[in-house]
């Protein structure tokens, strides 16, 4: 096993700078997961972890080792990429072995690595098979296991599910998350999936343009976002947002629909800084509760959308779009009114200028 630290870390293509002050470590043994919108320099990261390309500014380091000038061969990570990359002449037993063939490995190690990896996968009645004779959810085991009969330090795996289907997704997932937990190998994980990202990873790294928005725990990231970006990115449906103005230190004005909430003493000394500004009020979907008739707000019921076990409801309050998670039993008609409440233990604010948590 070992560490990867990052230390302030940049990378530029010509003017463009893809990766800015990146610093970061994955511990031995952790899954630590990059995730981010598309072209936030994700991918980026680990091909300069891997030594595909060369870092602009920075120091990487793998174990005690700095691989800053090191070539790829010689830093013992393995890379599984969104595509699988198996070569399609040689059937699954050679693709496992081909690297192993390349180093000089004896037959017999060979041989013994590949059946154990097959074996952890599953895959054993396909080694004579060809690629084009396999499912994508087998090509990207055989692509795994490409990978793990190396036996490297570091695995990086570079959105290995985004060609697969939605059912064979959850499959998967569960698999990468046993097996890194039967591997205790140290795994930088990449994605754009937030969901993805709160179930496999220890931790989690949100990026937006090169820069991070914040680390930590996937719940720290829920429950505690440190701005407007990951408060949006992480979590579905996302969280609402609402502009409010702190009046005399009691109460919110909810911006745009004239309704007027008391400030809970949990939030009274939070907000003593912020009389009379605008503040972005954010609350969660299943932090909105639905009421009895007169002992809420009024709200439009726009939309309904079934997801089995709950729904989405998609509302609007004095015209300002909210939606909701509940349970499949409620029973709310398209185009009526109903009447909803918020847990104010669960707001979340932040400042309407930078973005930041309050």
């Amino acid at each position: 096993m070992a560490q990867v630290r990052l230390e302030k870390v940049n990378k530029y293509f010509g003017n463009v700078q893809a990766v800015k002050d990146f610093s970061v470590s994955a511990y031995d043994g952790e899954l630590l997961v990059l995730v981010g919108p598309s072209g936030c320099g994700k991918s980026t990261l680990l091909r300069l972890i891997a030594g595909l390309d060369e870092v602009s500014g920075g120091e990487i380091y793998i174990g005690h080792r700095l691989v800053n000038y090191l070539p790829p061969k010689d830093r013992n990570v393995a890379m599984v990429f969104q595509s699988y990359a198996l070569y399609p002449h040689l059937n699954v037993y050679e693709n496992l072995a081909f690297g192993l063939r390349m180093r000089r490995v004896n037959r017999d190690e060979i041989e013994k690595k590949v059946e154990e990896v097959a074996e952890l996968l599953g895959i054993e009645q396909f080694l004579s098979r060809r690629p084009r004779e396999l499912s994508g959810g087998e090509r990207q085991r055989v692509a795994m296991g490409r990978a793990m009969v190396r036996d490297p330090d570091v695995f990086l795996f570079d959105e290995p599910l985004s060609n697969l289907d939605a059912k064979l997704r959850i499959q998967m997932r569960k698999e990468i998350k046993t097996l890194h937990q039967r591997l205790r190998k140290t795994l930088i994980y990449v994605t754009h999936d937030q969901i993805e990202a709160m179930t496999l990873a220890d931790c989690i790294v949100v990026l937006s343009k090169g820069e991070i928005q914040q680390t930590g725990t996937p719940l720290e990231l829920y429950h505690q976002p440190a701005n407007l970006f990951v408060a949006s990115f992480i979590g579905s449906p996302s969280m609402n947002f609402l502009e409010v103005v702190v009046e005399g230190g009691h109460r919110l004005l909810l911006r745009k629909t004239g309704i007027v909430l008391p400030i809970i003493k949990k939030w009274e000394e939070t907000l003593a800084p912020y009389k009379e500004r605008v503040l972005i009020l954010g609350i969660r979907p299943e932090d909105i509760f639905m009421v009895s008739e007169g002992q809420g707000l009024s709200v439009n019921v726009e939309l309904i959308e079934p997801v089995g076990a709950e729904n989405y409801f998609y509302l609007k309050l004095a015209g300002v779009p909210l939606v909701v998670r509940g349970v499949a039993k409620m029973t709310l008609e398209i185009g009526k009114t109903a009447q909803i409440s918020f847990n104010q233990e669960k707001f979340h604010f932040f400042d309407s200028q930078t973005g930041k948590r309050v």
